[in-house]
């Protein structure tokens, strides 16, 4: 039976049950909510249902950028048990949106009422893989077209976190079972801890590769919609088969049904947002055959001028025209160091490979893990985060050496599994350690934002006190996507284009709450320079970023047609948090 359609009334095994109601309350680390106790238990209204048994229940994301209660916390363990409590809040008057790991530092996912969390939907365990991998539902795949070949794609439960997708795909260790040969992604952030459904409907993203975001990968949505209602949305000439998915439907009348709609304006409005539409509890993603990766970086002490950074990234977009499958990346210092008269910067390409070819082949997790990379030792990020931020001006050198270590000849050369290689990224590191934004601008634009916010922390810097960032400034390069509401979306101010440009800045947190306020500061400043300079702000990464209509309706054109499907998917608007209707104001 597919799971879109497993019967909602149908109750787990008493075995399975018992189980995961241990796991809930023996592993802390299960619970993404902060609370002294750790308590759930049946829903008694409905069944298949979880819910956190405490008030009040206080919620916030590792850095406590963005803190908030809930009347409610649930863990539905099937799709028929969210259709029900879509139904329930609804007739309560209750808004209830999903919610991921909270690895967004914004408010993107935040509900005014309830919340669903979907990480026990799915029963894959990763300490337990042989033992569960088997049990991941994949049966959607069988109502596919038949000139689909269903070794190609992967229906990934939306609460499944990124790792987990990259294990299955492709386990590293030989004792653990291929279920599906050797496949991976076409591509992955800096980071492998958040849900899918929270990362591909933020619009969060890699560099280089033919789709370099995790929404370009989706095919087909599992969505349950305002009114309970179940959609699978796909683009006009989807991947479903019309008369099979109809068939099954018309022969199975006591299941909920999922009505199929292959559309391109409602596919490519909800690829990108954020909980609006409903809950993602599905999607359908389309896959490649496995590939090692090899890692290059050059650092350049100095150097980083208008020319040079002109002249670097026009080289960077004409190979990603040229190649498919390579992925660049650039980090740099915003202030010069030493005597140089310019910043320093480092380049990435990462390039295909076979496994026998020459290189050092294993993981590298200590230069992959910003701050810990100054060092082998795990414990010095502390020191690293006090030395950071105690001080009236940047920290150069804590910079330098980032960008430096990670070219020395123990780093270089290195190839991988691909995810492996990829996950790299500031972000997934810092978790309560730090903060970032993200902002995304067309290709040619770049070298002018890049140069303009250099100048900008150059002067913040001389301020008194000073106000700066503490670690390099990663860019990182997007294939354009027809998603209405992606940074990466192709149209721009009546221009199409193919690449775009995005600017990750990062800072370690202190534990000086004056520390904060100047990061808040300086965040909300440069949120205004790259606002005034038409930047698309991440989703996921903006500091209580001013998003207004008119502000939205200037930077994507296809705003209302997402509006429209919005109205279509949450009539009620059921899926609005305080945050959302203040955006769409």
């Amino acid at each position: 039976m597919p799971i879109d359609t497993m019967d909602p009334g149908r109750e787990h095994d008493q075995a399975f049950f018992q189980e995961f109601e241990l796991d809930i309350l023996d592993k802390e680390e299960d619970i993404p909510i902060k609370t002294n106790m750790l308590e759930a238990k049946k829903f008694g209204p409905i069944p298949n249902v979880l819910v956190l048994d405490m008030q009040p229940i206080s919620i916030a994301n590792p850095s406590e950028t963005w803190k908030t209660s809930a009347e409610q916390y649930f863990f539905p363990l099937n799709v028929g048990a969210v259709v029900n409590l879509v139904k329930s809040a609804e007739a309560n008057h209750k808004k209830i949106r999903g919610i991921g790991q909270r690895h967004s530092f914004s408010e993107v996912c935040l509900s005014d009422d309830y919340f669903i969390d979907l990480s026990k939907a799915h029963p894959y365990k990763d300490k337990r893989h042989n033992q569960t991998v088997g049990k991941i539902d994949q049966s959607a795949l069988s109502l596919l077209k038949d000139a689909e070949e269903v070794k190609n794609y992967f229906d990934v439960p939306g609460g499944m976190q990124v790792f987990m997708i990259n294990k299955i795909l492709c386990p590293d260790k030989e004792r653990h079972e291929a279920r599906f040969g050797r496949r991976r992604m076409y591509n992955m952030g800096g980071a492998d801890v958040q849900s899918f459904a929270g990362a591909l409907s933020t619009g969060t993203h890699g560099s280089g590769g033919i789709h370099s975001a995790y929404h370009d990968m989706v095919r087909s949505i599992l969505l349950v919609a305002g009114e309970g209602k179940v959609y699978r949305i796909e683009p006009s000439k989807g991947i479903t088969d019309k008369v099979k998915h109809n068939r099954f439907y018309e022969g199975n009348p006591d299941l909920d049904k999922v009505e199929l709609i292959q559309d391109d304006d409602k596919f490519y409005a909800v690829l990108v947002s954020f909980g609006c539409f409903g809950v993602i509890y599905s999607a359908i993603i389309e896959t490649r055959p496995m590939s090692y990766l090899k890692k290059k970086n050059d650092y350049f002490s100095g150097g980083w001028d208008e020319a040079t950074i002109k002249t670097t990234i026009s080289d960077i977009v004409d190979s990603l025209r040229k190649s498919e499958e390579i992925f660049h990346y650039v980090q740099f210092n915003p202030y010069p160091f030493g005597k140089n008269e310019h910043p320093s910067y480092l380049t990435r390409t990462l390039t295909l490979v076979k496994k026998e070819d020459e290189g050092v082949v294993g993981k590298d997790n200590n230069v992959q893990k910003w701050p810990t990379c100054f060092t082998d030792i795990p414990w010095i990020a502390g020191v690293i985060q006090l030395a950071a931020n105690h001080r009236l001006s940047p920290p150069r050198r804590i910079i330098e050496t980032v960008l430096r270590r990670q070219h020395r000849k123990k780093n270089n050369d290195r190839q991988d599994l691909a995810y492996k290689i990829w996950n790299a990224g500031a972000s997934s590191q810092l978790l309560n350690m730090g903060t970032g934004i993200e902002f995304a601008f067309p290709v040619d634009e770049a070298p002018a934002i890049i140069n303009l916010v250099i100048e900008h922390l150059q002067q913040s810097a001389e301020l008194t006190p000073g106000y700066y960032v503490n670690g390099p400034i990663a860019v990182r390069f997007v294939r354009a996507s027809k998603a209405f509401l992606a940074p990466n979306q192709a149209k721009f101010k009546g221009t199409e284009h193919d690449w775009w440009c995005y600017m990750e800045i990062v800072r370690l947190n202190s534990n000086n709450p004056e520390d904060d306020d100047k990061e808040l500061e300086i965040y909300e400043h440069l949120q205004k320079i790259l606002r005034w300079m038409g930047g698309r702000p991440h989703w996921g990464l903006n500091f209580q970023f001013p998003f207004d209509l008119e502000y939205l309706q200037s930077i994507y054109p296809d705003m209302d047609k997402w509006l429209e499907a919005k109205a279509f998917f949450d009539p009620n608007k059921t899926f609005e948090s305080k945050a959302i209707q203040s955006w769409l104001s």
